[in-house]
């Protein structure tokens, strides 16, 4: 219950600005 909470907090919280940060990081690391 407690792994599944946490994934709904952090899906709540935004998954595209996950996605943009990740894509970010990626495109300036290359």
């Amino acid at each position: 219950m407690f792994t599944t909470d946490y994934v709904n907090r952090d899906n709540r919280l935004g998954n595209r600005w996950r996605w943009r940060y990740i894509l970010l990081s990626n495109i300036y690391f290359i």
